[in-house]
């Protein structure tokens, strides 16, 4: 019975022993593994170092040639800007005998009187006239700093000006030709009636003369009738007649201004 009880507990340690032994050697082995891992692991580390310093001297290297690119832009803007100086002082007021154009055209006698975006006035022997750039050697426009963006919104803002300038100068005549038509009604109504006035007095002073005559006529008939009744020759007749002719004309001339009112 004891023996086969040690039997038994020999064998529970044996299988003890075997267990331990297996998760020893899983754990041997998920030990190679993270070593494996960890070496790796340091591995990559060690190229992303390397990685690392070799941007960093890119960076450097980049960050010197941007202050030296900087540097030389510094130079070359002061350069320009000598140039550009030295140029419209050396321009100024200076008359060029010949002044020859990128299109073949020559200007004489040509100097160069101000500058505009899109171009260079000049005076020369044939009058005053706009260069376009387009017509000038580049040297031009490096001194003047041209630039075709520059010019072609200088056109455009001229352009809008202009049509602006022109909206403005048709609603001035529209209006001015209102106020024109309106002072001319009433300058025109002003000399109907004063004409109306004059024709309505001319008539009156028309008709007076009529009945004048008229009175005077009758006073000629009756003095050629009392001549003829104490027996005398008379011409009153021939006066009164013509009295009455000479009424008669003015009443003709009375109906034509009525027609005209």
């Amino acid at each position: 019975m004891q023996e086969y009880l040690g039997n038994t507990e020999e064998e529970k340690d044996s299988a003890k022993l075997e267990r331990l032994q297996k998760v020893l050697a899983k754990a041997r082995q998920e030990t190679g593994k993270l070593e494996d891992a960890i070496l790796l692991s340091q591995a990559q580390i060690e190229a992303k170092s390397d990685s690392l310093q070799s941007l960093e001297e890119q960076l450097l290297k980049l960050r010197t040639s941007e202050f030296e690119l900087s540097e030389v832009q510094e130079e070359l803007q002061a350069y320009q800007k000598r140039f550009r100086v030295a140029f419209i002082n050396e321009v100024r007021g200076r008359v060029f005998e010949e002044f020859p154009l990128r299109s073949g055209r020559t200007l004489e006698q040509a100097e160069a009187k101000r500058s505009y975006p899109d171009g260079i006035l000049f005076q020369h022997s044939q009058g005053i006239e706009k260069v376009s750039f387009q017509e000038l050697s580049p040297i031009w426009h490096e001194a003047f700093k041209f630039s075709q963006d520059k010019a072609l919104d200088y056109l455009e803002a001229s352009r809008k000006n202009q049509q602006a300038a022109e909206a403005e100068a048709m609603k001035f005549r529209a209006e001015r030709d209102k106020q024109l038509q309106e002072d001319f009604r009433k300058t025109q109504a002003e000399m109907d009636a004063l004409n109306r006035k004059r024709a309505l007095a001319k008539i009156e002073a028309l008709r007076v003369r009529v009945r004048q005559l008229r009175r005077e006529a009758n006073q000629a008939e009756y003095d050629h009738w009392w001549a003829r009744y104490r027996g005398r020759s008379s011409s009153w007749n021939g006066i009164a007649q013509q009295k009455h002719r000479e009424a008669d004309q003015i009443e003709m001339e009375i109906q034509r201004l009525r027609s005209q009112l």
